[in-house]
């Protein structure tokens, strides 16, 4: 089968693995700021860092090793960054991660990652991501700004309301899939975007618990 798409987008939970990220430039403190939003394990080795990283390691955010990168570096690590604009240093990374069986990201040379990073927007727990395949990453960007003014804060809240509701609707005894689904359209029924914010937390309770008992209308 030829598929000309060959990264697959997955979520995982990053607090599971260690990730080493290898240089402490602009580009590993953007890197690093990304990480930190889902709870990233990180560890940063470079000869120097930025005054950010620097600011990050002093309040235990994450950990800095000050050295030249050696191929025995990345031995206690799960997912590798590589961060340099050295083109042979990266090779011998891409060469190390490969032996070793550890994926690697390599900053601006596709050909030797193994994975890319999506653009992402955050509302709460809901992550709007958007790729290229790693071929057009200034048309990127351009769609994350233009989408990022397009879909508004309060869907974080609208978000966290869908959570709550589902688990009110699995504690429901004796209810099948298909009453699941009838009252998840009723939710998805209300426009939650046009409530006021200052009166959203109890508007939305009420409409809420008026599904929930079934007096909704």
């Amino acid at each position: 089968m030829n598929n000309k798409n060959k990264y697959f987008p997955l979520l995982i939970d990053l607090s599971k693995y260690k990730i080493l990220l290898i240089g402490g430039g602009s580009v590993a403190a953007r890197k690093v700021k990304s990480l930190l939003l889902f709870n990233g394990n990180i560890t940063v080795l470079a000869i120097n860092v930025c005054e950010k990283i620097n600011k990050l390691g002093e309040e235990n955010l994450i950990k800095i090793i000050i050295k030249n990168f050696e191929k025995d570096d990345i031995n206690d690590y799960d997912i590798i960054f590589s961060t340099i604009d050295d083109i042979d240093t990266s090779r011998i990374i891409s060469e190390s991660a490969s032996e070793k069986k550890k994926l690697l990201n390599s900053a601006d040379i596709p050909e030797l990652c193994d994975f890319i990073l999506p653009a992402n927007i955050i509302r709460g727990p809901l992550t709007f991501s958007i790729a290229s395949q790693g071929t057009a990453p200034f048309y990127v960007k351009f769609l994350k700004d233009k989408f990022s003014e397009q879909i508004p804060a309060k869907f974080e809240k609208i978000a966290n309301l869908a959570a709550g509701f589902r688990q009110k609707v699995l504690e429901l005894s004796n209810i099948s899939e298909q009453d699941k689904k009838a009252y998840y359209d009723k939710f998805l029924k209300v426009k939650w975007e046009d409530i006021p914010d200052e009166t959203f937390d109890l508007e939305s309770e009420r409409i809420i618990n008026s599904i929930i008992k079934g007096t909704d209308g």
